[in-house]
Order: C-alpha cells, then structure tokens, then sequence
C-alpha cells in the first residue's frame, strides 16, 4: 500500500515536471521569437491546454498546481517582465483551481468543467499579476495606450477589463483545444 502510494506520488511529480519543461520550453520560444508582437498573451492558451492534458494523463488532483508552481519558479527569471516577480504565485494559484475545478465529481472531463476550470486559472494567475503590479506602482502605460487606441475616452475599467480579461478569455481557448483532442482520443487519458 505505501509503495503504491509513494509510487503514485513519484509519478505525479514526474509529468509535472514534464509538463512543466513544456510549458518552460515554449515560454522561452515565445518569448524570443514573438514577444514583441504577443506579449506573452499566447502562454495563457498554452498553459491552460497543458494543465487540461496534464490532469486528465493523471486523473488527480495536484499536477496542474506542481506544475504552476514549478513553471512559475522557472519563469520568474523572465527578462523584461515586470510581472515575473508574481509568477509563482500566479501560476500556482492558476494550478489550484484548475485542480480543485477539473477534480470535482470525480474527475471526469466534460467541456463546461473544463471551460471553467481555464477560466477560473486564468482568472487566479491575471488578478495576482495585476495586484502584484498595483502594489508595486507599475503604470500600465502599454495597456492603456492599446484601449484607448481602439476607444479613445475609455476609462482605468475598460483598461482592467482588457488587462485581466485577456487571460481567462485565452485560458478557456487553449481549454477548449485541449478538450478536443481528449475527446477526440488524440490524448490518452487516465481513467
């Protein structure tokens, strides 16, 4: 019994970690060869669809929150990301509640769980940023020139709406992605 366990615990930590060399790998492509155009906003798909594939390899709650805090703890040395200092927190806090949400009644994967589970992580991971930054007294400068390019007169709501909100938005799209491809059987998953 406590071999079983200590063998299940080893095999939790090992995807994900290679999850998490995934996502760390596809971080670093990003943010060399696109960063300027994305900002960073591709990730969120990216590590919402590694989160969805990860729980559903395992069937278990605790991956996707290894996984965040790892990534985070990786990430944070993100050359000229002012929000790199929250990562671990972020992503952390991404992973819980992509584990708390995806492993309720079971574990079985439907698309509305894991459309919320992507929502709900982005959510986590964007609002501890962008607290992180305020308390700091980051000015968001970028933001608001992006928002008020599109609605000249608009308002700090409009400019926290696009900031926050862009993650959970491209959080459930790379949930989506990856919804798919379980239920497609491209993915193996663990029952």
């Amino acid at each position: 019994m406590q071999q079983t366990q200590r063998a299940s615990r080893a095999k939790l930590v090992a995807y994900a970690g290679i999850f998490t060399a995934f996502y760390a790998i596809y971080g670093i492509i990003s943010g060399i060869s696109w960063a300027s155009q994305l900002h960073g906003i591709d990730a969120h798909a990216v590590r919402a669809f590694l989160m969805v594939i990860l729980y559903a390899s395992l069937n278990r709650f605790g991956g996707a929150t290894i996984m965040g805090l790892i990534s985070g703890a990786l990430l944070t040395a993100s050359p000229g990301d002012p929000g790199a200092i929250f990562f671990i927190p972020a992503f952390g806090a991404a992973g819980l509640f992509s584990d708390m949400i995806l492993s309720i009644k079971g574990g079985d994967l439907n698309r509305k769980k894991v459309v919320l589970a992507s929502i709900l992580g982005g959510l986590a991971e964007a609002v501890v940023v962008t607290a992180g930054l305020l308390a700091i007294g980051f000015p968001f400068l970028e933001a608001t020139q992006v928002v008020r390019s599109v609605i000249p007169n608009a308002d700090l709501n409009l400019v926290w709406l696009y900031v926050v909100g862009r993650n959970p938005l491209l959080s459930a799209i790379g949930g989506l992605l990856a919804f798919e491809l379980i239920k497609r059987g491209r993915v193996p998953i663990r029952r």
